[in-house]
């Protein structure tokens, strides 16, 4: 097992290439990727649940490229790109109910919820999901690279909420300063505003100020299933 340690992810994937299964651990609990889904353990090694790879109606069935481990929000994420899909998978016993339907149907009280705890809050892409890249201590969102752009996923609203320009970009490699973002890009470093998801220009002494950089023990782990290199 090949592993990286990037500021703000810890990165591993298997060395012996794409038959190679993952897996990440969260209090107590060890996701891992199977051919079938995926498979939860507790800390004794029981089985806690099975999930199939399959996405909500059936039509689509594949193996997760990615999980990761999110402590600041005690939840497991897999990327699954032959679904369209991200999953986070909560490990609070209180979390709340999920919802699958329309934002009308919950209001309304028109849809059938899912118990939280252990469950699948589903995260629909239009295309192949991507892998994600960078995952921020303390926020509800991760990043991941699609073709020349940096897409930012919201995990509370489940959906995309900016898709920037970025060619080249290094998401493993950013730094989150307070709101501001820093990405190396092809030719220099791009800094958004990770509150409106907008451009900022930065002098050299700016970029180069004290920036708050998360310990290694905060640090999201992000197992790839399929090494990146091959």
């Amino acid at each position: 097992m090949k592993r990286r340690t990037l500021l703000g992810a810890v990165i591993s994937w298997p060395a012996v290439g794409a038959a190679a299964l993952c897996s990440v651990t969260l209090d107590g609990h060890r996701l891992q990727a199977t051919d079938a889904g995926l498979r939860l353990r507790d800390a004794r090694g029981r089985v806690l649940r099975d999930y199939p790879g399959r996405n909500l109606a059936g039509t689509r069935h594949g193996r997760a490229s990615a999980l990761l481990a999110l402590p600041h929000r005690r939840s497991l994420l897999a990327a699954w790109p032959a679904l369209h899909e991200w999953w986070e998978i909560p490990l609070d016993p209180e979390a709340p109910p999920i919802f699958d339907g329309y934002v009308h149907d919950h209001r309304m009280g028109e849809a059938i919820a899912s118990p939280g705890y252990l469950g699948v809050r589903r995260i629909p892409f239009d295309a192949p999901a991507p892998t994600p890249a960078f995952a921020p201590p303390g926020r509800a969102w991760v990043a991941a690279v699609d073709g020349g752009d940096v897409l930012v996923v919201h995990l509370d609203v489940r959906r995309t909420v900016a898709r920037l320009p970025a060619s080249g970009a290094r998401l493993a490699e950013s730094r989150l300063c307070g709101d501001r973002w820093r990405v190396p890009v092809d030719g220099g470093t791009l800094t958004l505003d990770a509150r409106r998801w907008t451009p900022v220009a930065e002098s050299v002494s700016d970029t180069r100020g004290a920036c708050d950089e998360p310990g290694l023990d905060a640090a999201p782990v992000i197992s790839v299933c399929v090494d990146p290199g091959r």
